[in-house]
């Protein structure tokens, strides 16, 4: 007695990915939503999906990355999605971690008057164009890069900042959610030049101690303006 004997292969396809995240600030490492390759690594909804550090432990079932899988922190790198279908095969994936090019923001010097010699005076952060490709972007302002990175001590009314010559920083935040920072140069307009000024003119006819005179018409400085 004898029948004929058919195989099914149960090789499965599985595609590798790219899952992209933000180099926010230029610290080099990225926020990745990993989830976001699941339904493209193999078409198949019934399928289970499960990422491990290196191929070892993928093949092994070792250390496998089950928190943060949409808030996963790393440097760029490749990381390996196993898939096992409902029949119980298996493969590999590879998916390559990568960061989105950086928000190309400018360093930007605004001016203020230092009147009187004041030494400080109010500046309108929100006038600087950071940003030109979206000049409407959110912002925050800081008062020193090590505020913007942790987030503290934000400048909260920045359109009236009052502060000497100096550095500010500008956090931005993209479209697609992603973040960088530029440096805001405070600098003051020249200040006007002045000077002590006399003018004359006779007293009033029968009151000697008194007399009439033009103040407009004396030169306190050489520059024009009122």
């Amino acid at each position: 007695e004898y029948g004929e004997i058919t195989f099914q292969s149960r090789a499965i396809v599985v595609n590798d990915q790219t899952v992209m995240g933000c180099n926010n600030n230029n610290t080099g490492i990225g926020v990745f939503d990993i989830t976001t390759a699941t339904p493209n690594v193999y078409n198949d909804p019934t399928a289970v999906v499960q990422y491990y550090p290196t191929v070892a432990d993928a093949n092994a079932g070792t250390n496998e990355i089950t928190t943060n899988l949409t808030n996963y922190v790393t440097t760029p790198k490749q990381i390996f999605a196993k898939v096992t279908t409902t029949q119980g095969c298996t493969n590999i994936a590879t998916i390559t971690l990568s960061l989105l090019p950086l928000l190309p923001v400018n360093d930007v010097t605004i001016n203020a008057c230092n009147n009187n010699n004041f030494g400080i005076c109010s500046f309108n952060l929100t006038l600087a164009n950071v940003y030109p490709t979206d000049p409407a972007a959110p912002k925050k302002y800081f008062p020193t890069v090590n505020d913007l990175l942790n987030n503290t001590n934000e400048i909260t009314n920045p359109t009236i900042y009052s502060s000497a010559e100096g550095q500010v920083y500008v956090e931005v935040t993209g479209a697609q959610g992603c973040k960088n920072y530029a440096a805001i140069n405070l600098a003051f307009y020249p200040v006007v030049v002045t000077q002590n000024a006399t003018i004359s003119s006779c007293f009033i006819e029968g009151n000697p101690n008194t007399a009439e005179f033009d103040l407009g018409s004396a030169v306190v400085s050489t520059q024009f303006g009122t």
